[in-house]
């Protein structure tokens, strides 16, 4: 809502500089105004999405790392987690198949999880 009233107030302004033209050209400075506000409004609402996807992943990788780092017997150091829309990949190494699960579940059960990537190695 306040951008529309923002927008209204900045419309108003354009149509003050351009009191000395023709209505036509008026109406037209006006429309090509709105446009352009129409159109930087859907850049920043995508650059917020963008940023809120960002922050997302990262506090999504941010709590399965912790979350491996708490297991006690986990090699968490030789696993790399990164999440990009909701998608975990698990790269890195463990000792065991029941590790391998292990670090599957733990991803599976974090929020903003919607699949996991598994691509651990067993290394004995």
């Amino acid at each position: 809502m306040k951008t529309k009233y923002a927008n209204a107030r900045w419309l108003q302004c354009l149509l003050l500089i351009t009191s000395g033209c023709t209505q036509q050209e008026q109406k037209k400075a006006a429309d090509t105004a709105e446009k352009g506000l129409d159109k930087a409004g859907g850049v920043a609402t995508k650059a917020v999405d963008k940023t809120s996807d960002v922050v997302s992943n990262a506090s999504t990788t941010g709590i399965i790392k912790s979350r491996i780092l708490a297991t006690k017997g986990l090699p968490a150091a030789n696993i790399d987690v990164t999440t990009k829309n909701g998608v975990v990949t698990l790269q890195g190494t463990v000792r065991s198949r029941a590790q391998k699960v292990q670090v599957t579940q733990i991803a599976q059960s974090s929020p903003g999880v919607k699949r996991v990537l598994n691509r651990l190695a067993i290394k004995k």
